[in-house]
């Protein structure tokens, strides 16, 4: 069973004037830039899940593709039906029994999902904007705490988490 998540928003996305599905919305330009920064600030302090999976929306997909581009994570890139909007912690938990053979998992999902989840799991909010990075640790066999957390921009920098 994973002992490490890492949960992170997907990167600034067009609204409110995208024309099309929802489903089909597409990072922004400065959306992408700043996520190609943050995930250069991860590979920059190693961070290597072993597996990266995405929600099947546009907004996350082209998120976890950065990620896994930069973190040189490519062949351990997945969509996953659960992390779509209304992902919640027993669909995490389907996702940690389905991965049980890793040791960390990323996930790139939506608002307010991860928020919800990471206060249920820890009981300490974190706020998500676009490219935030919620880290959990196992402490015991359900339950989880907060380890650190990180925007696009604290990502992207060279200071501490």
């Amino acid at each position: 069973m994973p002992s490490q998540i890492y949960l992170i928003r997907h990167g600034i996305a067009t609204w409110p004037a995208w024309p099309g599905p929802d489903s089909d919305r597409p990072l922004t330009a400065e959306g992408a830039r700043r996520m190609e920064a943050a995930a250069a600030g991860l590979a920059r302090r190693g961070l290597a899940p072993d597996v990266v999976l995405h929600s099947p929306l546009l907004r996350a997909r082209m998120t976890a593709e950065i990620l896994a581009t930069h973190l040189d994570r490519l062949g351990a890139l997945h969509a996953h039906p659960a992390l779509a909007p209304g992902f919640d912690v027993e669909n995490l938990q389907e996702i940690l029994i389905e991965f049980g053979e890793v040791t960390t998992v990323m996930c790139v999902a939506h608002n307010p999902d991860l928020g919800e989840i990471v206060m249920r799991l820890s009981r300490q909010p974190v706020m998500f904007k676009e490219g935030t990075l919620a880290a959990l640790a196992r402490k015991a066999s359900d339950r989880f705490k907060l380890a650190w957390q990180a925007t696009a921009e604290d990502l992207a920098s060279d200071a501490p988490l």
